[in-house]
């Protein structure tokens, strides 16, 4: 399938429900398929006097080996997650691609998409994602009933791109480590990122839905560059963390009306220190939220977030200011 096929299909206009039938039942013959190249490769492999040394076989059969490894995480995910649906999932690719709604985004009142930064893989991050926005789902909903409010919340990890991998290891060089130093992959998951939103927006069956766009790490500068690569976007708010820079300097850089873009910025977070893709957006025009401990609107505490990793952990600071803004809910954030 070439790029401009399996965007047309990762973007179509079917509705979730069957979108996440076709999907799950089509792993069965994506995995047939994996199986009868790497068995393939392992022939021509052991064909060869020196192996796959002087050939790329070996790698690819690396990489087709860890996909089937992805196709048995996505199962588990879909048996363990019986409010998901699985919107998008490509192999065809250096790495797998998925994108997973927790939350039926055609009916939702407001809807989140998270996209994630370095290192996220379905192996190795997808999981935590998405127990990261069913969190920010379940504290988004708590605080519609707190207001009196009967809204419903959708969050999607989109891991539509692959996003760099940064071990500081030899398997930088494979996993495409060293272009975290880069805007390449961004810049090339932007469009689908954009295509996407619009994609939400025209499915929908509320009149308006309320979406928010939400980036960490290396997937802030991708969010961002989708919010740019379509001024005339569906997106609602903005919220970027832990953000390495997103070549913007305010809201109107990505076609949000002011103070409707949000960054967080935690202590001790190197990544977010090192403004490398057009400046420090701590030093920009975008509305501050706090990472420092706070009372949450339900009367509980809610603890300071340090480092790179924390931010849309249940219970810190930062995720409850997210669910507040997903929810629409702005005068409940802790300031």
């Amino acid at each position: 399938m070439d790029r401009l096929a399996a965007r047309a299909d990762a973007y179509d206009n079917l509705p979730a429900e069957d979108r996440h039938r076709a999907k799950v039942g089509g792993i069965a013959d994506l995995r047939h398929h994996l199986r009868q190249r790497a068995e393939e490769l392992r022939h021509a492999i052991g064909g060869h006097i020196f192996g796959g040394l002087f050939t790329n076989e070996d790698a690819e059969l690396d990489l087709v080996t860890t996909k089937l490894a992805d196709l048995v995480e996505i199962e588990k995910l879909v048996d363990t997650n019986p409010e998901g649906y699985l919107l998008h999932l490509d192999t065809t690719g250096t790495r797998t691609k998925a994108v997973f709604a927790v939350g039926d985004p055609d009916t939702a009142d407001h809807i989140a998409v998270i996209t994630p930064g370095l290192n996220t893989t379905v192996g190795a991050w997808l999981g935590t994602l998405i127990r990261e926005v069913t969190g920010l789902r379940d504290e988004a909903h708590r605080a519609l009933r707190h207001a009196g409010r009967t809204d419903t919340v959708a969050t999607i990890a989109w891991l539509g791109y692959e996003p760099p991998c940064l071990t500081g290891g030899l398997d930088d060089l494979v996993c495409g480590g060293m272009d975290a130093l880069f805007d390449i992959e961004a810049r090339a998951g932007a469009p689908d990122l954009a295509d996407f939103y619009s994609a939400l927006a025209r499915n929908s069956t509320r009149a308006v839905p309320h979406l928010v766009a939400l980036g960490h790490s290396y997937g802030s500068l991708t969010t961002s560059l989708a919010l740019q690569h379509n001024p005339v976007h569906p997106v609602d708010d903005a919220i970027f963390y832990g953000s390495p820079g997103l070549y913007a300097a305010d809201a109107t850089d990505l076609a949000l009306p002011p103070g409707r873009a949000y960054l967080a910025e935690a202590d001790r977070d190197w990544v977010a220190d090192t403004g490398w893709f057009g400046g420090d957006p701590a030093d920009g025009d975008f509305t501050a939220l706090t990472t420092h401990a706070g009372i949450g609107y339900d009367g509980a505490p809610r603890r300071t977030v340090t480092g790179h990793s924390e931010y849309a952990r249940a219970g810190t600071v930062t995720a409850h200011n997210f669910a507040m803004l997903i929810a629409g809910l702005p005068d409940l954030l802790i300031r």
